[in-house]
Order: C-alpha cells, then sequence, then structure tokens
C-alpha cells in the first residue's frame, strides 16, 4: 500500500476545512461574536465592536480542523483503495 493519498488527503483536508468556514457554529464561547468552522471554530467575526479588524483567525483551531477533515479523507481514501483490490 503506497503513500500517494496524503497529498491528495492534505489538499482535500485544507477544502474542507476552509469549506466549513461558511457554516456559523453555534457555541456560546463568547457573547458579541460569530464563530464559523466545523468541527473546531477557528474563524470569529466580532460583532459588538468590530471598529478595527472584526474578523480573526484562531490558527491551532484551524490546525485541528484540518487535521479532522485529514483524517477523514485520508480514511475514506484507505477504505477506497482496499475496496478496489479485493475487487480486482
Amino acid at each position: 500500500m503506497g503513500y500517494g493519498f496524503i497529498v491528495p488527503a492534505l489538499f482535500v483536508g485544507m477544502f474542507m476545512a476552509f469549506m466549513s468556514a461558511m457554516i456559523p457554529n453555534l457555541s456560546a464561547f463568547l457573547v458579541g461574536a460569530a464563530w464559523y468552522g466545523l468541527p473546531a471554530s477557528w474563524l470569529v467575526k466580532m460583532v459588538v465592536a468590530p471598529q478595527y479588524n472584526p474578523w480573526r483567525i484562531e490558527y491551532v483551531a484551524f490546525m485541528v480542523d484540518v487535521a479532522f477533515w485529514f483524517a477523514v479523507t485520508a480514511t475514506v481514501m484507505l477504505i477506497r483503495e482496499n475496496l478496489v483490490r479485493k475487487l480486482e
């Protein structure tokens, strides 16, 4: 079994993490802010006092989100590869 799935799974994981920023997360971490990203909320938009920069990125949560989606994608790709091999 090769390791050719790692780079595509990483790109798909990053894509899924960026796409999850479109989904608001209804958590109560900080009142006055809207949190985005699933499963880890990594993008914050301040709605109460957005004078300077209303957007903030939580980099550690973003990396957790990418790692989660990478794991999901890699698992699906490995299962698919094993099923294809068994059917041949």
